[in-house]
Parts: C-alpha cells; sequence; structure tokens
C-alpha cells in the first residue's frame, strides 16, 4: 500500500493530460471525445507482470484474453494476432469452440448444452425462439414456437415461426411449418405441417395435415387427414375425413367420413357425410349431399345434394346437381346430362349420355345415349335404343337393338339390329339377330327367329324365310270359352265356300319375299335354296279372297297386305269351320239322299212283290 501514491505520482507526471471544451485526452493534445485515449490500453495486476492481469498480452502487448477469476472462467479470447474469434468452453486454453466453424471434435466430449436437467431455451432479441426440456420431452425451434406450452410430460413437438404457439395442455403434438397448430391448447396426437396448418385447432385431436393451410380452420374435427394445399382447409369440427390433393374438400366445415383424393376433390362439400370422391374435381361442388361415390376427373361435379350416387369414370353424372338418388354411372360420360333423373344404371362409355330427367333406366355397354327424358328404358349393348329420346318402358338387348327408337313405348328386342326399324311402334317385340318389322310404326308385332320379319300389327311372324319346318310338342290352342262370346251368328258358309277353293301345290320364293318384306340390304340370310325346291300344298290367297267374296263370305282366313312391303297370308286353320258346315250340309243332303233312295227302294220292292 505504501507504494500506490508513489506510482499515482509517477503516472500523473508521465501523462499529458488536457482538458478541452470538457473533453479529455490522454497522449493527446486533440481530444476527440469525452475520453480520447491516443494508442493501446493495457491493465496488469501491479505484481505479477504480462500474464496475469485483468488484460492479458502478450510479450508485444497485444491483448489476446480477458481473465476474469481465473483460465476456467475464460469468456472471449482472440488467437493473438486478432483473427477468428473463439469461445472458451473448457478449463482448457487449447481447445476453444470457434464460432466461426470447428474441426476435430469429440462428440462424446464437445457439446452445446447443459451438464444438468434443467430446459435449454434459445431467445432471439431477448424474447422466446425454443427449447429443449426432458422433463416435458418436448422440442420447439422457432421464434414463438410452444411458448406458452406448460405440460409436463407432453411430448409436443414444433418447428417454426410459431409454430404451436399456444399450446398449453395438449400431448403429443407435431407442428412443422409457419404457425402450424399455432392455437393449439387441448389437441393431442395432431401433426401438422406447412404454413398455418391446423391453424385454429383449438381441442381437436387424432388429426394429420400436411400443405399449406391444410386443415386451417379445424377447431375441434378428429381424426381427420389432409395432405395438400387447402386440403380440408375450412373443416371446423367435421371427423374422420380424408382428404388428398390441392384444396380437396377445401370447403368441408361439419361433413364426417369423407374422402377426397385429387385437386378439388369434394372441393364445396359442406355438411356432406360418407362421400367418396377420386379425381380432379370429382364430386367438387357437392355440399350436402351423403353416401356418394365419385371416381374420376369431373365425376359427379356439379352435385350439390344428392345422395347414394355412384360415378366411376372420366366426367360420369358430370352435371348433376341436387334431390336425386340412386345413379349409378360407370364409364366415360356416362349419365353426362342427367339432371334430376333417379335409380338409373349406366354401364358403359356414354351410357344413358343425354339422360336428363328419366328414371329407372339402365343402359349396359354406351346404349341409351341420347335418351333424354324417357323412364324404365333397358338397354344392353353397343348403340342399343341409341336413339331414343322420350320412348319409356323399352328393353334392347344386342348391338343396335331397337336402334333408331325415339318415342316408341313398351318394346323389347333381343338380338343384333333386333327391331331395328322402329321408331315409334309400340309393344312390339322381336327376338333374334335381325328379327325386326317392317314399318317404323306398327304395334303390338311379333317377330321371333334370326331375320324373322312382321309387316303388320298385331301380328306374330315366327322364323325367316329360309324355316321349312316349324315344330312342337302339342299343337297350339286358342280361347274359347263361351263365358267371353258374344253376338254369336251361324253364318259361316259351307259347301258354296269350299267348292270355290282350288287346291294346288307349288313352290314359293321365299328369297323375293324376303327382299319385298325389307329390301336386299336386310334379306341377307342364306339357305334359300332348300326352302324355294321344297313342294308345298295349299291355296292361293288371293283365289281364296275371290271365292269368299263370290260366295258372300267373310271369311277371317285371309290377311290382306297393309302396305306396299306388306303380302298376303293365309290362315289355314280358318278353313276348319267352312269345312266343317260342309260336311254337315253335304250330311243333310246325304239323309236326304238316303230317305229318297230308301222311298225308291221300297218302290222297287213292292212294284216287284206285285209280278
Amino acid at each position: 500500500m505504501k507504494k500506490t501514491p508513489f506510482l499515482v505520482a509517477v503516472l500523473c507526471l508521465s501523462v499529458t493530460l488536457r482538458m478541452q471544451a470538457q473533453n479529455v485526452g490522454i497522449g493527446t493534445t486533440h481530444p476527440l471525445q469525452k475520453l480520447h485515449v491516443a494508442g493501446g490500453l493495457r491493465v496488469d495486476t501491479l505484481s505479477n507482470g504480462k500474464d496475469s492481469g485483468l488484460l492479458r498480452h502478450n510479450a508485444d502487448g497485444t491483448v489476446f484474453s480477458l481473465r476474469f477469476t481465473g483460465d476456467s472462467t475464460q469468456v472471449l479470447r482472440a488467437n493473438g494476432t486478432f483473427g477468428t474469434p473463439a469461445i472458451i468452453i473448457n478449463s482448457s486454453l487449447t481447445d476453444p469452440w470457434l464460432v466461426g466453424g470447428n474441426a476435430g471434435i469429440v462428440p462424446a466430449i464437445n457439446f452445446l448444452g447443459t451438464t444438468d436437467n434443467n430446459a435449454l431455451r434459445l431467445r432471439i432479441n431477448n424474447q422466446w425462439a425454443g427449447q429443449l426440456d426432458s422433463v416435458s420431452q418436448s422440442t420447439f425451434f422457432g421464434y414463438g414456437a410452444g411458448k406458452y406450452d406448460t405440460a409436463a410430460g407432453a411430448g409436443n413437438t414444433a418447428y417454426g415461426y410459431q409454430a404451436m404457439n399456444v399450446v398449453t395442455y395438449g400431448v403429443y403434438n407435431t407442428a412443422t411449418g409457419v404457425r402450424a397448430l399455432l392455437n393449439n391448447s387441448s389437441g393431442y396426437y395432431n401433426t401438422a405441417t406447412g404454413w398455418q396448418a391446423m391453424l385454429q385447432n383449438t381441442y381437436g385431436s387424432l388429426n394429420t395435415a400436411f400443405g399449406v393451410q391444410a386443415l386451417q380452420n379445424n377447431t375441434s374435427g378428429v381424426s381427420n387427414t389432409a395432405v395438400g394445399l387447402n386440403s380440408l382447409n375450412i373443416n371446423s369440427s367435421g371427423s374422420n375425413n380424408t382428404a388428398v390433393g390441392v384444396q380437396a374438400l377445401n370447403w368441408n366445415s361439419q361433413g364426417n367420413y369423407n374422402i377426397g383424393i385429387g385437386r378439388s376433390a369434394a372441393y364445396g362439400n359442406t355438411t356432406g357425410n360418407n362421400n367418396i370422391a377420386i379425381g380432379h374435381q370429382a364430386l367438387m361442388t357437392n355440399q350436402t349431399g351423403y353416401n356418394n361415390i365419385s371416381i374420376g376427373t369431373g365425376a359427379l361435379q356439379k352435385n350439390l345434394g344428392s345422395a347414394d350416387e355412384i360415378a366411376i369414370g372420366d366426367s360420369a353424372l358430370f352435371t348433376e346437381s341436387g334431390g336425386n338418388t340412386q345413379n349409378t354411372a360407370l364409364g366415360t360420360k356416362a349419365m353426362f346430362n342427367n339432371t334430376s333423373g333417379s335409380y338409373n344404371t349406366a354401364l358403359g362409355a356414354w351410357g344413358l349420355y343425354a339422360n336428363t330427367t328419366g328414371s329407372y333406366n339402365c343402359s349396359v355397354g354406351g346404349a341409351l345415349a341420347n335418351s333424354t327424358t324417357g323412364n324404365s328404358n333397358v338397354g344392353v349393348g353397343i348403340t342399343a335404343l341409341v336413339s331414343n329420346s322420350t320412348g319409356s318402358n323399352n328393353a334392347a338387348v344386342g348391338y343396335n337393338a331397337i336402334g333408331i327408337n325415339s318415342t316408341g313405348n313398351n318394346n323389347s328386342a333381343l338380338g343384333y339390329y333386333a327391331l331395328g326399324t322402329n321408331v315409334s311402334g309400340t309393344n312390339n317385340t322381336a327376338v333374334g339377330s335381325g328379327a325386326d318389322v317392317t314399318a317404323e310404326n306398327l304395334t303390338n308385332a311379333t317377330a321371333l327367329g334370326a331375320g324373322a320379319l312382321v309387316d303388320a300389327s298385331n301380328k306374330v311372324r315366327i322364323g325367316n324365310s329360309s324355316v321349312t319346318v316349324i315344330e312342337g310338342q302339342v299343337l297350339p290352342t286358342t280361347p274359347s270359352d263361351g263365358r267371353f262370346k258374344f253376338n254369336i251368328k251361324q253364318d259361316i258358309k259351307g259347301l258354296d265356300f269350299i267348292l270355290r277353293l282350288r287346291p294346288v301345290s307349288y313352290q314359293f320364293d321365299v328369297r323375293k319375299f324376303a327382299e319385298q318384306s325389307k329390301g336386299g340390304t336386310f334379306a341377307r340370310y342364306t339357305g334359300y335354296d332348300q326352302a324355294m325346291a321344297l313342294r308345298r300344298t295349299g291355296f292361293i290367297a288371293q283365289e281364296v279372297e275371290k271365292a269368299a267374296e263370290d260366295a258372300g263370305y267373310e271369311f277371317t282366313g285371309v290377311e290382306k297386305p297393309k302396305s306396299a312391303t306388306d303380302h298376303y297370308s293365309l290362315s289355314y286353320e280358318a278353313f276348319i269351320m267352312p269345312m266343317v258346315k260342309a260336311i254337315q250340309e253335304q250330311q243333310q243332303q246325304i239323309e236326304e239322299l238316303k230317305k229318297i233312295v230308301a222311298e225308291q227302294r221300297r218302290l222297287i220292292d213292292q212294284f216287284i212283290h206285285h209280278q
């Protein structure tokens, strides 16, 4: 202590001290600041020399270390040449942690962190920027991430600006992205990845969101999965939904058990339940419809509130809006224009394409493509009932069966091009390849067999022109119950009609017959030779017609032509009645002759006995 006054005096004498305008200068006569020291500043202990003071320096006077209490607590040092800065993290001056990067570290020895059980917290501008906590088992990185997490053993993980910022009681949540799970307070087992993913979630749990603003507005919904930008974006309380794709199920708010896969799939759904939409804009505008299945780009795209609908294929049931139920469309553009028709089934591309309000229709293989308002039609086969517009209750099975029908009703066709000529006819039946009518508007006409052609209403044709035998185990019968007969007359002609008939044998030109009935294009069936060679027996219809007219008899056995392509035909069973009448008349004549013969015999016998 005795040396102190002496040293102070020496220092005062050796330093030029000048005050100028309240500035103090040391080593300068022109101080520029309140205290201006020209040259270096060296502070040593008064007893231990250059390497033991507050400021440690080399022999040349270069400062390289700042000492507080000793080597083990050195905080900052330079390398002696004022190069790379460093942080001393242990007692060895040769083992620094360099701010500019490190090499040759030993992970088992060198680390950043703590040596106790306290949480390690990060700050930016003295504000919460993250925390590692072994007690709560939570990990947070990012400005404000997990800032309000208070639950011990929470097991939460958040990466990103304000990710999981408000969590208080929620556990086992993972948030990655700016403000992901920002407002989660008590929700658990949630995973949110993406900017503002699950932003508004408070107590919704078991949700998974991947994508910008995925499940952004979810508050209480549970067990939802959203993958893609804005997927399930508006969902608040809806649960058990799955959305994969940009804006998939975007507007769903309270709907449950929905699946949307594809860009804008089920985009507009709000409260509809149990819907499945797979494909770009599938079920895009659905709002309240439920139990719908839509697979394919634009399938059921414009549906609003329809239920129990199935659309599989590009733009299937595209136009349908609302109020419909239980339509099934499988195939590209199947039932594309349907608006309010219900209970329809279309299997095949373009099936029931034009249908708008028709119901209870069934199309297989693209059939009924142009039907608009017809009901209860069945079309099976490419272009079956293809031109039908308003016709109803038709059934067509086979390629182009009833192909040009437009307004006809209650027709049935089975076979390739069966009933292919019908346009507006009703109650017609054609069974067999090419079985058809010869006019477009017949009624109650039936053609049975390949190539069978019926040319008049209320007529049945069995077999084509090549048929030589029609066989049955029993004869056909005709209803003949007297309870249903009225206006009964005994006006049948007998011998007068029968005796005018000319029975003949003949051959029949079946080829010419077929060509007249339908034209050469449709008279395509082979095998005419055998039918033409056949020797037949019967009458000439025109002669029978003349005989009946001459006898004054309204004979029902002659079927007269009703069109230019029609022909005469005979009902041979109708000849039985005049034949019976003729036999009766003959028998009456016989009885009269028998009486005459008997009388003559008596007279002859009497004459002989008187001789």
